[in-house]
């Protein structure tokens, strides 16, 4: 029955919602000794402080909300994770009055989730949680790529949970069922649309036309009400000029500053000391062992985890195991951080992205100030950027 699918897959729904829309802090730090002498070293007091942003982190905070604060600091602060969960509900609200909306369009009475659904956060006690960015946590979870636990997370002290009101999405649930066969087959095509042209749109490629009304319609009022508020279609972002400076340009002129690859050298004769050769830089070895965990997992089943028994088998489907990946991405991350502890790394490298960001703001000034305000104004929606953050599940 309809109403099956959708109290096995609401969880999940709302997970993809919520992570569509905002992005956690990422917390690293380079908590070591200071760099051997006559390394270029910059001192830890001249490493940024952890609530120290740059300029263009400025103006990401304004254009992509909290998710930017992820690019900056060396260990999250709760407030950080605090304005991650307002800004989730914020944006959940807003997709959610336009789902409704929608609906009653088509003749629906719709329950928004944010009557259910809400973010918080969660702080474990100290001492119960390793500090990230420490060599305890990369002995323990390497880069994060095959260490994490069967809910995406790590050992970390600030966790966001997605309070559900199981009360109220009960209700909601025995008003639907209330209704007729083909009273829910109407709610359900108006609410998820039809599945056969969702498929036919992603296999070839494309997405919803906001000029053709009824093909937008075709792919429910959850998928049209989404797009409407986080995406935007190709051709029509006015700012793609500028958002492709601070997305693709920066991190370039960063990674080919002469600096910067003096560092990526000096950390790879460290490694090559260590018995690992085959990377040039930090990041190089961090991604290797992204995609060697992502060949080894393969795609996620999305239909198998809607349509898995939860209630009868909370763990979940099956995993992967990830014993050999896990130890050998352990023992590359450890003497990662030992390189990157040995040549000062993380500081020397912070001051000159520092230093590069405001050269680049100089240069960009008029172009970043017209995209944040235009989304400040509401003009524009907020584009969704950064690391999707993980949730805790907490039903009361």
């Amino acid at each position: 029955m309809r109403h099956l699918e959708y109290r096995n897959g609401k969880v999940l729904s709302a997970l993809a919602l919520v992570v569509a829309l905002t992005a956690c802090t990422a917390a690293t730090s380079n908590d070591g000794e200071a760099a051997p002498s006559g390394s270029n070293e910059v001192s830890q007091a001249d490493e940024r402080p952890e609530w120290q942003i740059g300029p263009l982190d400025e103006f990401r905070v304004r254009i992509f909300g909290t998710s930017a604060l992820r690019r900056v600091g060396t260990v999250a602060r709760r407030s950080d994770f605090e304005e991650i969960a307002a800004e989730t509900d914020r944006n959940q609200a807003a997709i959610e009055d336009a789902i409704v909306a929608c609906m009653h369009e088509q003749g629906f009475v719709y329950m928004p989730r944010s009557a259910w659904l809400s973010a918080s956060v969660l702080q474990r006690p100290p001492g119960t949680f390793i500090p990230p960015g420490t060599r305890e946590w990369a002995e323990r979870f390497g880069f994060g790529h095959s260490t994490q636990d069967r809910n995406g997370r790590w050992d970390e002290e600030f966790e966001l949970a997605l309070n559900i009101d199981q009360e109220i999405s009960q209700q909601d649930l025995n008003r639907i069922d209330q209704m007729s066969d083909a009273e829910q087959d109407a709610f359900w095509l108006a609410l998820e649309g039809d599945a056969d042209f969702i498929e036919e749109l992603r296999d070839s490629g494309s997405w919803i036309d906001p000029q053709t009304r009824a093909e937008a319609m075709r792919v429910g009022c959850r998928n049209y009400a989404h797009w409407a508020e986080v995406q935007w279609p190709d051709g029509v972002d006015e700012f793609s000029g500028i958002r492709d400076a601070v997305e693709i340009e920066f991190p370039r002129l960063v990674a080919i500053d002469p600096r910067i690859q003096q560092l990526n050298v000096e950390w790879a004769s460290c490694m090559i000391d260590a018995g690992y050769s085959d990377w040039g830089s930090p990041l190089e070895a961090s991604d290797y062992m992204r995609d060697e965990v992502n060949t080894a997992t393969g795609p996620f089943d999305a239909e198998l985890h809607i349509n898995w028994d939860w209630e009868n088998d909370p763990d979940g489907p099956p995993q992967v195991d990830l014993t050999a990946l896990r130890e050998r991405e352990i023992s590359i991350a450890v003497a990662d951080w030992d390189c990157r502890n040995q040549v000062n790394y993380d500081a020397r490298a912070a001051q000159i992205e520092l230093e590069l960001q405001r050269d680049f703001v100089n240069q960009h000034w008029l172009a970043l100030e017209d995209w944040a305000g235009a989304i400040e104004r509401g003009e524009i929606s907020r584009l969704a950027g950064g690391t999707p953050p993980i949730f805790t599940l907490r039903r009361h």
